[in-house]
């Protein structure tokens, strides 16, 4: 792919000593000292919390109600995320595999046909109810009646790790890979670009907007007439965005990148516990709250708390030819 221009300014990131403004979710004492690996709302206003090895918890009305784990159907008590299907049940992904929830115990859904699915890092739902998943192996597509594709290296994925996959409306399908860059599925087959590059996921965003996050390359920003690439000297994810627009990214080195009206933001270092600001997940509540989890900790903060925490950033930047054709590509059947 040909850069076209590139823009280089400073980065600045503050680090200044303000004493501790963050509250916390209480009754999270049994998850334990584990990560946070994703956060989603309970239909009765609670949450359902996803656990680096203490499976899944259900958080309703200021307490934790029940935990779940391989003993109580779970494919492992690691899960990566959490998701709600076309028909309203509950899916979590992670270490040997896919589960689902049938209201009072998990049930394990580990292989699809001769496909191994040892290690599931993500899911999404297309908008005709289709379930794709990103495994350590390929990429799967679940349809509505339970049939399932097997997409794999050997049909053109850019590589055999993946990470992320998501449907890209009008377009095809975005493929998220380990050190093999981002594959796009149309009809005219597939196609790879950023070949070396580690993509780790894919959010889609407003107005046909596709962000990935990279190990070590920054954030990519896809659009259907440009693909501009920010921080490119940086591992950011961008994990979630919320009803306003606004952008969370997380990084494995710590903090929290936030990106609101077309600007960059960090969110200062009080806001997080003392050796604790590596943020795993990102959600929100149903009155705007914003909800990050980090290691054994949820912090919870209102719209006003959170834009008092934010400090403005310039990050470097560069902009790439499009992925996508002058005529478009027509999504691919399958």
């Amino acid at each position: 792919m040909k850069k076209l221009t590139t823009f280089v300014v400073s980065l600045l990131f503050a680090h200044p000593s303000f004493s501790a403004d963050y509250s916390m979710i209480s009754g999270l004492d049994e998850i334990g000292d584990t990560n946070i690996h994703d956060i989603l709302r309970h239909p009765e206003g609670g949450y359902w919390i996803a656990t680096r090895d203490t499976g899944v918890h259900l958080w309703l009305d200021g307490n934790l109600v029940k935990s779940y784990s391989e003993d109580d159907g779970l494919a492992a008590n690691g899960v990566l995320d959490l998701e709600y299907d076309h028909q309203g049940q509950l899916w979590a992904v992670g270490g040997r595999g896919a589960s689902y929830f049938d209201g009072i115990n998990w049930n394990k859904k580990d292989s699809f046909g001769d496909f191994s699915t040892n290690v599931v890092f993500n899911q999404s739902i297309t908008e005709n109810g289709r379930m794709l998943l990103g495994a350590n192996g390929g990429a799967i597509i679940v349809g509505s009646d339970g049939g399932h594709k097997l997409i794999t290296v050997d049909e053109g994925l850019p590589g055999k790790v993946v990470h992320d996959f998501i449907e890209w409306p009008g377009v095809g399908y975005l493929v998220a890979t380990r050190n093999g860059g981002l594959g796009l599925l149309g009809k005219h087959g597939p196609k790879a670009f950023f070949t070396d590059m580690n993509i780790r996921s894919l959010l889609p965003g407003a107005k046909g907007t596709i962000w990935a996050g990279t190990g070590a390359d920054g954030i990519l920003e896809i659009n259907a007439d440009e693909v501009v690439q920010h921080a490119p000297d940086q591992s950011w994810q961008p994990v979630y965005m919320d009803d306003e627009g606004k952008l969370f990214s997380r990084s494995d080195s710590g903090g929290l990148l936030v990106r609101c009206d077309g600007r960059w933001f960090v969110v200062k270092d009080s806001l997080f516990p003392t050796n604790n600001n590596i943020v795993h997940s990102v959600a929100s509540t149903e009155n705007g709250d914003v909800l990050i989890g980090l290691k054994g900790k949820v912090i919870k903060l209102s719209e006003a708390e959170l834009n008092s925490s934010l400090i403005p950033v310039e990050l470097e930047m560069a902009i790439y030819e499009k992925l996508v054709p002058p005529h478009g590509l027509e999504p691919r059947t399958y």
